[in-house]
């Protein structure tokens, strides 16, 4: 799958019908959410790094367009920016395990939180 920056897919032939929706949607959701917050560089402080974003774009497999707002970890340095890094996995049974409690007991399950 190709995927796009939004500069770059604002010259695809696909901005209109696929990519502007997407667009509209992830970024409306985050200032929905509150998940962050934009300060005055003045107002950070001198030792914390600022971390910039950059939003991506591609096609599913469903054929509809997605926009994801990805932080560039590449300028992150371990030690000055982060001590640790993670990546939770949960086992394929586990998610399996769940999903048939939930049918069993006639639950909808719109959303499970691992930890």
């Amino acid at each position: 799958r190709a995927t796009y920056t939004i500069p770059q897919a604002r010259q695809s032939p696909l901005w209109h019908s696929h990519f502007e929706q997407a667009v509209r949607k992830e970024l409306g959701g985050i200032l929905e959410q509150g998940v962050y917050e934009v300060e005055p560089r003045a107002d950070v402080p001198s030792w914390a790094s600022i971390r910039r974003l950059r939003n991506i774009v591609e096609i599913k497999k469903s054929g509809t367009g997605k926009c994801r707002t990805v932080i560039k970890g590449n300028e992150e340095q371990q030690g000055v920016d982060y001590i640790h890094s993670s990546s939770p996995m949960v086992m394929h049974e586990s998610v399996l395990l769940v999903s048939s409690c939930c049918n069993h007991a006639g639950m909808d399950c719109d959303q499970i939180d691992w930890v």
